[in-house]
């Protein structure tokens, strides 16, 4: 497939940029963009995500880079990395892993706010960060599911 041979070389380049040894810049949004153009949609026929973590200040070059739908993390606030990304596009926008280490009524707090900055817009992927610690309560995990299918379905 030659989208996945394009995005295999891609995810070569993010994980060289992380070990600075072996490469000494990050690669820019822009980069990206030769898998992007090879794979506007997904070889099922599905959606294309673009994500990556700690890029709230590229959010924009991410959208030029392509995807249907743009990850925002939890560091940017859902309502501004969407007003950055653009409202025309989708977005996987998410909690804050720690979070479902505390109590409930944190965990319910913190949703209610991600679920409030996106405005019920269509359009909206609700998301834990970049996943599950190890030491998460699995009963907390079920609690989120339920509560985002709540307010949400």
């Amino acid at each position: 497939m030659r989208c996945s041979k394009r995005f295999c070389r891609y995810a070569k380049r993010v994980e060289r940029s992380r070990n600075p040894a072996s490469s000494p810049a990050p690669p820019s949004a822009p980069s990206a963009r030769p898998w992007a153009a090879g794979c506007s949609t997904a070889p099922s026929g599905g959606p294309t995500i673009h994500f990556g973590v700690g890029t709230g200040a590229i959010l924009g070059e991410l959208r030029a880079a392509g995807g249907d739908v743009i990850g925002a993390d939890w560091r940017t606030p859902l309502d501004e990395a969407w007003e950055r990304i653009g409202f025309d596009r989708a977005i996987q926008g998410n909690l804050d892993p720690t979070v479902l280490l505390g109590p409930l009524d944190r965990i319910v707090a913190a949703t209610d706010e991600v679920l409030e900055r996106a405005g019920g817009r269509a359009g909206h992927i609700f998301n834990l960060g970049h996943g599950i610690l190890p030491s998460t309560p699995v009963e907390h995990v079920q609690a989120l599911a339920r509560y985002v299918h709540q307010k949400t379905l």
